[in-house]
């Protein structure tokens, strides 16, 4: 799980389309690179169905990569629920 520090956005217009690109820095909150930031972009396509919009704060699940040179590449895959998921559960019981 990781957790947005910073966030920027550059918005590309080539016609019709428009894209969006938010450029991150991320920091590892678990598993072997835990306290690492990392610069990643997340690019939405003004499709709500398939972008994740971040902001500063949020948490977020990854696809964490090792590249041959060694470094990290990170790919947002979704929210993290986890949060939302003990809270509602918290005031069911």
């Amino acid at each position: 799980m990781l957790k947005i520090v910073f966030v920027s956005e550059i918005e590309m217009n080539e016609g019709e389309y428009v894209q969006t690109v938010q450029n991150l820095r991320i920091r590892l909150l678990s598993g072997p690179y835990k306290g690492e930031e990392l610069i990643t972009e997340n690019y939405l396509t003004s499709d709500a169905i398939y972008d994740i919009r971040v902001k500063e704060g949020d948490r977020i699940i990854v696809n964490l990569e090792v590249l041959d040179d060694g470094s990290l590449s990170a790919h947002i895959i979704d929210y993290s629920r986890e949060s939302s998921f003990s809270y509602c559960l918290y005031c069911y019981c």
